[in-house]
């Protein structure tokens, strides 16, 4: 029994080879777009992460801000209840 390579297996053997080198480089993208988009999906993850942060901050320096309003208000309407106090 000889091994001989006939033209038409050895054309075979060609073609399989090429169809193996596509399907490698198609898988080496396949994993690149992968990687890509698990990294796409982190920064989306992240963003929403970091508005949530801000509109929390946000929410409490306004409300920091009118307590400080309305107690330097307060402090400004009994300062002037004393001066009037002690002028009578």
């Amino acid at each position: 029994m000889t091994t001989e390579i006939t033209e038409v297996k050895l054309e075979q053997l060609f073609e399989y080879n090429q169809i193996n080198n596509k399907v490698n480089k198609l898988m080496a993208k396949r994993d690149l777009l992968i990687d890509k988009d698990a990294t796409n999906q982190t920064i989306k993850k992240a963003r929403q992460l970091i508005k949530k942060k801000i509109e929390f901050h946000k929410y409490w320096i306004d409300k920091l801000y009118n307590i400080t309003f309305y107690t330097h208000l307060i402090l400004v309407l009994l300062l002037f209840i004393m001066l009037f106090y002690k002028l009578l």
